[in-house]
């Protein structure tokens, strides 16, 4: 099983815990729930119940991503909506890197944009 760490296109700073990829089922999840396993990830364009395709999906709570600062109305009425803004920034450059989505009507997770990371398989 391919394991990855994600860093920082920027400045290569490791912005998440080591991974393994993850076959998501959403047959048997509701919204308001995380989808991905922690230490675990998945490809956006998995379902099309999913806001943000061609990107990589994590678990929040293997992010080392911080929140952005002039974002704050990326928030809904329980938490992160499920924007296109990258509201996730890295902790060392301050480079806009991912969207976390944690709002109750949608799947919880982090979605890295491609374009900002490199995907470095260990």
């Amino acid at each position: 099983m391919k394991t990855i760490n994600i860093k920082c296109l920027s400045c290569g700073t490791s912005l998440t815990n080591q991974l393994k990829r993850f076959d998501l089922n959403l047959e048997y999840l509701d919204t308001g729930e995380e989808i991905i396993e922690r230490g675990h990830f998945i490809e956006g364009d998995i379902d099309i119940s999913i806001a943000h395709h061609d990107r990589i999906l994590i678990n929040v709570r293997d992010s080392k991503l911080v929140n952005h600062k002039l974002l704050k109305n990326c928030f809904g009425c329980c938490g992160y909506s499920d924007t296109d803004f990258l509201n996730q920034i890295c902790p060392s450059c301050d480079q806009g890197i991912a969207t976390i989505v944690t709002e109750c009507y949608t799947y919880h997770y982090l979605a890295f944009q491609k374009g900002k990371i490199i995907i470095e398989e260990i």
